[in-house]
């Protein structure tokens, strides 16, 4: 999933990555290999802003997709938020969002009233067996759970929530990425199922399987296979379309990566020339903010990848004392790296200008992007 807002001049589809986590980690490749790695969640505040820097210059864009880094409903809040905001600063805009659809059927209403027209559910099989196949590891709540047990309840979800999305007014498409050998016999049962629960579209798209041994050997879903089975699932749905990659990796422009990444997420600038990282072990951004009893202090180096340069014990109490002595010991700073953070935290360092990155994963790879690198090289350690 892209992490930076992606939109081309003329286009009328917009996508505001805000989403820091994710309900699940696929076992293949979606997209070529190679990908850069993904910058954190953009704050819905700073999508916003740059959202209305491209209506300025692309007034032909008429929608709004919330998708990615993560899932938009693994954490829900920075989603309702961006689209009140995107409703109320752009009421003419329609608001799409794509997702694995745990816990859809909760917020459909919500999801609703907060002007949501159109959902794209990402759909790869009705099999728990097949998923089980397809994913390392799916979580619906905030712990991972037996990979068995956990697609079983995705299945239930994602038929859940197609009725329910529907009944709160929202158009729900079904997203299907073909894996060759793994749930391509899966395309037509899905079209069928979720035409009888609502649905009113599919696309297809081609998913990479690399084999698990020495030859590494890739097989990608190729148009004739896709041909196949978008007329299999024409059967049950009237609009059924075969696009050429997945959007579950959308890229931004090479013409626009700077821009629109400088656009999005802070930058190094004045004496703020850091990046503070909550972790519990020194790999990965793994920790609440609130939970954290130090930070690691990242700034770049001169061949521009990040480097550590020590650690720093984090403020103690409680309220926004504490965050206004967290500031105090970050002057150096322009950025924290946290899997998650409280609104109140999040406006007190804001205000001093730092602005809280919501993400997971590698400490180095995330930093690294916010330099404007997405290099694969390994920082130095110092301090």
């Amino acid at each position: 999933m892209s992490s930076t807002p992606h939109s081309q001049p003329g286009t009328r589809r917009i996508c505001l990555p805000v989403a820091p986590h994710a309900f699940a980690r696929g076992r293949f490749v979606a997209t070529a290999p190679g990908a850069p790695p993904l910058p954190p969640a953009v704050p819905p505040a700073m999508a916003l802003k740059w959202l209305e820097q491209q209506l300025a210059h692309n007034p032909a864009v008429s929608l709004v997709e919330i998708h990615g880094p993560g899932d938009p409903l693994a954490e829900p809040a920075p989603t309702l938020e961006t689209l009140r905001l995107v409703r109320e600063h752009f009421p003419a805009l329609h608001l799409s969002l794509r997702t694995l659809g745990l816990g859809a059927a909760e917020f459909a209403e919500s999801l609703s009233q907060h002007g949501l027209r159109q959902v794209s559910l990402l759909v790869d099989a009705l099999d728990p067996v097949v998923l089980q196949n397809l994913y390392s590891w799916i979580r619906p709540g905030k712990h991972t759970m037996p990979l068995a047990r956990a697609a079983v309840l995705l299945a239930e979800e994602q038929q859940r929530a197609v009725p329910a999305l529907v009944a709160a007014g929202c158009r729900v498409e079904i997203a299907v990425t073909v894996y060759p050998g793994i749930n391509d016999g899966e395309v037509g049962a899905i079209a069928r199922r979720m035409a009888a629960l609502g649905a009113a579209s599919m696309t297809l798209s081609p998913g990479r399987v690399t084999m698990d041994d020495e030859s590494g050997t890739a097989f990608t879903a190729d148009n004739r296979m896709l041909t196949r089975l978008a007329n299999e699932a024409r059967q049950h749905l009237a609009e059924v379309e075969v696009i050429e990659s997945t959007h579950t990796s959308l890229a931004p422009p090479a013409d626009t990566t700077a821009a629109g990444t400088q656009a999005t997420l802070p930058r190094p600038e004045g004496q703020r020339q850091n990046v503070a990282v909550v972790s519990s072990n020194g790999m990965e951004i793994d920790l609440h903010l609130g939970q954290a009893l130090q930070l690691l202090i990242y700034g770049p180096r001169e061949d521009g990848l990040p480097c550590l340069l020590g650690h720093r014990p984090a403020a103690t109490g409680s309220g926004t004392p504490r965050w206004e002595a967290l500031a105090e010991t970050l002057t150096d700073c322009f950025a924290i790296l946290a899997t998650s953070a409280g609104d109140n935290p999040c406006k007190v360092l804001a205000a001093h200008g730092i602005t809280v990155l919501q993400t997971e994963g590698d400490i180095t790879a995330t930093v690294d992007v916010l330099f404007g690198g997405g290099k694969k090289g390994k920082g130095c350690k110092r301090g």
